[in-house]
């Protein structure tokens, strides 16, 4: 197909919200087809940890920010 990503749009570290293409091998063997190996690197653990973090604070302070005045 082509595709890729132009060299301005491309990241050193991945964003917490961002699919990895590990994250879609995940998916991939869980509806697709589960004999697929996945060797995790350590950029990813490091991507996962950051998710851990992240990701709950902030949900909460969307949260925070928008609930309604009584």
């Amino acid at each position: 197909m082509g595709l890729g990503l132009r060299k301005i749009s491309q990241r050193k570290v991945k964003r917490a919200n961002e699919y990895s293409h590990i994250d879609w091998l995940k998916l991939y063997k869980k509806y697709c087809d589960n004999t697929v190996a996945i060797n995790i690197d350590k950029d990813q653990r490091q991507l996962e940890l950051r998710r851990l973090f992240k990701l709950p604070l902030s949900k909460l302070v969307f949260k925070l920010k928008n609930r309604s005045p009584f």
